[in-house]
């Protein structure tokens, strides 16, 4: 018996305004309640529990602001994707926009094995807080970054985890973490390192961190976005 046809449209979107505090269950939730208002051709898995065949990237923190999260869908039927991005768009949420989405091949990595660099930006720094030119410096220099994280003190590779480095432009702070098998390196961990448990327990109520981008690496060390390799159409029969 012939398989049904299947397609895999990778959507990205947003996490804004109070969408920050919505956990990774919620945001789940109301994603998919967006594409059932989209009357898009979802499949459904087999067995005792059905449910949408949708696949999410890697979660944010709680409070952690996003200009570009990524979920795969599996479609029955090909919509083409300005129509499926229009229909997405016009039952999307204001604090869960939809940007945009094309269709990926069905056999690529998923989101959570395929994302492994992840740019922040974290504003509301102290402006005339020499600890963070300090400690950046010492960043560009030191082989080993060793941060307590999750009550653990671990050891991070600084070239391999934060290949950008750290930079302060005014009261903002960015760089990007790059994801490992053993433990990744939480943003909050490092903004605690830059400014010193005292005044990080003062000042994270100010604070607003955002996922600004969302990259795949190639074999050939270069990056791009999980759209970047999409097709105008994939399936498999």
């Amino acid at each position: 018996m012939k398989a049904p046809l299947e397609f895999r449209l990778r959507v990205a979107y947003a996490k804004e305004g109070r969408g920050a505090y919505l956990s990774h269950l919620e945001v789940i939730r109301a994603l998919e309640r967006t594409v059932r208002r989209a009357t898009l051709p979802y499949a459904i898995t087999q067995g005792f529990s059905p449910h949408m065949r949708i696949a999410f990237g890697p979660a944010l923190g709680l409070g952690v602001a996003s200009r570009g999260e990524y979920f795969d869908l599996i479609v029955t039927e090909f919509v083409e994707p300005t129509r499926a991005r229009a229909r997405l768009q016009d039952a999307a949420t204001d604090v869960l926009p939809v940007r945009d989405c094309a269709y990926v091949p069905p056999k690529d990595p998923s989101l959570n094995a395929a994302c492994t660099i992840f740019r922040y930006e974290v504003s509301g720094m102290p402006l005339a807080y020499t600890r963070i030119d300090a400690q950046t410096a010492a960043i560009s220099i030191e082989p080993i970054l060793i941060l307590e994280q999750k009550g653990k003190m671990r050891e991070f590779v600084t070239a391999d985890v934060l290949p950008e480095g750290v930079v302060q432009e005014g009261e903002t702070v960015r760089f990007t973490i790059r994801a490992s098998s053993q433990a990744t390196l939480r943003p909050d961990t490092l903004v605690r390192y830059l400014l010193g448990d005292a005044v990080y327990a003062a000042q994270a109520p100010t604070l607003r961190t955002v996922r600004t981008e969302v990259l795949t690496e190639n074999e050939d060390g270069t990056w791009q976005t999980p759209l970047g390799q999409a097709l105008c159409a994939g399936g498999i029969s």
